[in-house]
């Protein structure tokens, strides 16, 4: 039902969810990447890492360099 109404399954809608907030983590925070992937819901870093490079195409940790080279 859940996937009829959003053309999404539940699994990938709370890992949208998790990855969103991970983003928002990397960005805001200097917290490891072990504390974000904790705080999103994520077992450890191996996954919060697999499912973030789904979505993005690069990994939290290269993501955070790259937004912090825009920064200084």
């Amino acid at each position: 039902m859940f996937k009829e109404n959003m053309d999404i399954t539940i699994k990938a809608y709370i890992s949208q969810i998790r990855v969103s907030h991970a983003h928002d983590m990397l960005i805001h925070t200097d917290l490891p990447l072990i504390d974000i992937a904790l705080s999103s819901g994520f077992p450890n870093t191996k996954a919060l890492n697999k499912e973030f490079k789904h979505l993005y195409d690069i990994s939290p940790l290269e993501y955070r360099r790259k937004i912090n080279m825009y920064d200084h």
